[in-house]
């Protein structure tokens, strides 16, 4: 443990848990402070030598409150470590984005969104490869039981003997590929009740649990509820940590160049979670405008595409996301509409249940 000496001290912390450091060394006899001096006080020569000088020096800085105390009484030694230690650290942007004026309290990290997979079976596997590979989200994953009961009594027992890594709740968002309308809502509570902020559950409202179940837990918690048939639907509605996830990954938008009619580059400015958009953007080169936007939905229906078959949605409606983002690439006229059974369902506190438009 190191521990800040004289002259460096600090606030009771407040509720918020903030406070700031001053310099006290030119504190008068009677051992009251006149006041904050200008500027951080000197960084101790003891501190962990994996911290950053310029971490240390923003934390003495900007992380703790400027008020000293009328009372010296309040005040407290400060153990630096774990001062440091409690900053919220992300493997691929270290402290950096710390005292950027990013509001840490919107994300878990204020730094790169962590997403929560829960898998059953080969669902949710293509995900996690596409976040990885594509995205700097930072990820974590459990999974329930490929085979499941058809009816669980009591899902809250059933939940809890699953022994979940408790990280899974540590996310910003969650993605279920639980498809079971006992279990699925059971998770979307724990998620609620860890201040989750979003969930988005895949496999549409028959394998999520009822609407108006759904609803009492968005009202309850505060939690943001997408239930989207395939997940290629997925666009920014306004709630941050769904925003942040579709501006890499949802409703497909590519960037096409051509050549003597024929397609020379594409570029995914937004893919499908499953990654069955850079498949089609690999496949489509060298095909001809004429044929493009049909060719890359086919492709994207051959990745193959694991979703539902049989009806009007499902695959045919990934397939055909995929044919308008190429003609709109490409400046073509596009008639894209969703089937009714394609159309996200969004679940938000005090809001009643709405569905995209098609």
């Amino acid at each position: 443990m190191v521990v800040l000496p004289t002259p460096l001290w600090v606030p009771a912390m407040s509720t918020a848990g903030i406070a700031s450091f001053h310099d006290l060394s030119d504190e008068p006899s009677d051992g009251i402070p006149d006041g904050p001096t200008d500027g951080p006080p000197d960084v101790p020569s003891d501190v962990p030598s994996d911290v950053p000088s310029d971490v240390l020096s923003d934390v003495l800085s900007n992380v703790l409150p400027s008020e000293i105390p009328d009372d010296p009484s309040d005040e407290l030694s400060v153990d630096l470590s774990r001062i440091i230690s409690d900053l919220p650290f992300c493997d691929c942007c270290g402290y950096e984005a710390l005292f950027s004026g990013k509001d840490i309290n919107t994300l878990a990290d204020p730094f790169c969104m962590l997403v929560g997979v829960i898998k059953r079976g080969k669902y949710g596997e293509r995900l996690l490869e596409t976040i990885k590979a594509r995205t700097d989200f930072q990820v974590v994953s459990v999974e329930v039981p490929e085979i499941l009961p058809g009816f669980i009594e009591d899902p809250e027992e059933f939940v809890r003997d699953l022994n979940f890594d408790p990280q899974i709740f540590k996310a910003d968002l969650l993605i279920l590929y639980t498809f079971h309308p006992d279990l699925t809502p059971e998770i979307v509570r724990l998620a609620g009740k860890a201040h989750v902020k979003a969930v988005i559950i895949p496999g549409g409202i028959g394998r999520a649990g009822s609407i108006d179940e759904l609803e009492r837990i968005a009202e309850e918690y505060n939690i943001h509820i997408e239930v989207d048939e395939i997940c290629c639907t997925l666009e920014e509605c306004g709630v941050p940590a769904i925003d942040q996830f579709a501006e890499k990954l949802g409703k497909p938008e590519l960037e096409v160049e051509t050549e003597d009619g024929r397609i020379s580059r594409v570029h995914v400015l937004r893919g499908s979670p499953c990654g069955a958009t850079w498949h089609a953007a690999s496949s489509i080169l060298g095909k001809t405008v004429a044929e493009a936007p049909s060719l890359t939905g086919l492709f994207c229906q051959q990745y193959p595409c694991r979703a539902v078959r049989g009806g009007p949605g499902g695959i045919h409606t990934s397939g055909d996301l995929h044919k308008d983002a190429m003609e709109r690439a490409l400046g073509q006229e596009t008639r894209l509409v969703l089937p009714e059974q394609s159309r996200p369902i969004k679940i938000e506190p005090g809001k009643r249940v709405r569905k995209s438009e098609g």
